[in-house]
């Protein structure tokens, strides 16, 4: 881009080094070539969001659009450094966090100088701005001289308190501006432009997890090499090389590494020399997250102290993030916070429905399964399922709870008992929030 004194100068020599003309150039941004042409003239000032879309566009940093750093393959000023030869992007050699997480003492400095420099073209152009302080020092000394005047002095303070907003609005305009720039200078330093994590699988009886993970380096060179690591939460690093694909992309299938708990993922990219770690994502390793989807209720029929479950619905669904099958289903009812049931009994037309169409979508009158069960004064009853998968994960899933509330029935359906007890066991008590009357 050839240099230019004002941002209008330097708006339109970049318009010109893209071979783009003032209408092409609004139509890229969304705009009319008049605006252009006042961006151009100095007469206006774009958006943020269009100074940013031009800089990508010209081949520049925002710094530079706006004057406040040189241009690339620009000396630095003075008492500023550029990157370490042998390091990729500034970089030091050796493993090092990537600059996506923390920006350095530079960078903050180009942001908020950025957003000095784009506040103060913004200003008005006509008129004397004085600083604050002096506009503060010369109502005092108007205060000395007239402190007699009531009016005055409400005028006074009426000033002192404009001062102070003005201070305080142009103060959060230079954050938010300042947090937006150091967010792109980020992007721009990212290592890795694009990922993908994910659980393929897992073992119970081998107690392991079976990952897929690819990660795509922003700048990708021949000689490059990734190296995907997996840490627990008890601080276990487990690593494995990443296979390099024809289009650059790095990736680990089938690895396989401990189950329980979470697992953060992170990737290390060595090229030239020099190695960059980059954190994708934390994936779970819990096979309490890999269940099946299960929804449903019983509906209750109270007659002479007895109490009856019937007309249950009963949905159960695939997991989308690993390939378990449903085996069983049991149904039980139990007293609550007691471990053995006052009855039980299994539902194979559950299981038979999962062979045939791969879910289980039903609704049928438990009266052929179930007898009607007392329930005393006070006492309280729990009805559940229990779901058995092709990877030997049991788990209960609550579908009614009942009580005998001095001959009323008082129960709770299936959605509140789910959220208050997720993982219930036989032997766990649930108190549920009772309806009154």
């Amino acid at each position: 881009m050839e240099e230019a004194k004002t941002l209008g100068g330097r708006i339109q020599a970049g318009r010109k080094a893209a071979g783009l003309s003032q209408e092409a150039l609004g139509e890229r941004l969304g705009v009319s070539r008049q605006a252009v042409s006042r961006w151009e003239a100095d007469a206006a000032v774009p958006e943020l969001e269009k100074l940013i879309a031009m800089s990508r566009l010209f081949g520049v940093t925002v710094g530079a659009l706006l004057g406040v750093e040189p241009p690339a393959g620009e000396a630095a000023p003075p008492g500023e450094s550029g990157p370490e030869e042998g390091a990729p992007d500034g970089a030091p050699e050796g493993d090092v966090p990537s600059p996506a997480h923390e920006l350095t003492d530079r960078e903050l400095a180009a942001a908020e100088a950025i957003a000095e420099k784009y506040l103060a073209a913004q200003r008005p152009r006509s008129g004397r701005r004085w600083p604050l302080v002096a506009l503060a020092a010369g109502a005092v000394l108007v205060l000395g001289l007239l402190a007699a005047g009531s009016a005055l002095w409400s005028q006074l303070q009426q000033i002192q308190r404009e001062l102070q907003a003005v201070e305080t609005t142009t103060g959060q305009q230079i954050q938010s501006i300042t947090g937006q720039i150091a967010t792109i200078l980020a992007e721009q330093n990212r290592l890795i432009d694009s990922y993908t994590a994910s659980v393929q699988d897992y073992d119970l009886a081998a107690g392991t997890v079976t990952l897929s993970v690819s990660a795509h380096p922003a700048v990708s060179s021949g000689d490059d090499q990734a190296v995907f690591t997996a840490c627990t939460a008890a601080g276990e690093r487990h690593t494995v090389e990443g296979t390099r694909l024809e289009d650059g992309t790095f990736q680990a299938e089938g690895w396989v590494v401990p189950l329980g708990g979470d697992l953060e993922l992170s990737v290390t990219v060595t090229a030239g020399g020099g190695s960059r770690t980059e954190t994708l994502e934390t994936l779970s390793a819990d096979p309490g997250d890999y269940r099946l989807g299960v929804e449903g209720g019983w509906e209750t029929n109270w007659k002479d102290g007895t109490v009856r479950f019937t007309s249950l619905t009963l949905h159960i669904s695939p997991n989308p993030d690993v390939p378990l099958a449903l085996e069983r289903v049991e149904l039980a009812v139990f007293p609550n916070g007691e471990a053995e049931p006052l009855w039980s009994a299994p539902l194979p037309e559950a299981a038979e429905l999962w062979r045939r169409q791969g879910y289980v979508q039903m609704y049928l009158t438990a009266e052929d399964y179930m007898p009607a069960i007392p329930l005393e004064e006070g006492a309280e009853l729990l009805a559940a399922a229990k779901i058995t998968d092709d990877h030997g994960q049991s788990f209960w899933y609550l579908l009614e709870a009942a009580r005998n509330d001095d001959g009323t029935l008082r129960s709770v359906s299936a959605p509140m008992l789910k959220d208050a007890c997720p993982n219930w066991q036989p032997g766990g008590y649930v108190s549920p929030q009772w309806p009154g009357p």
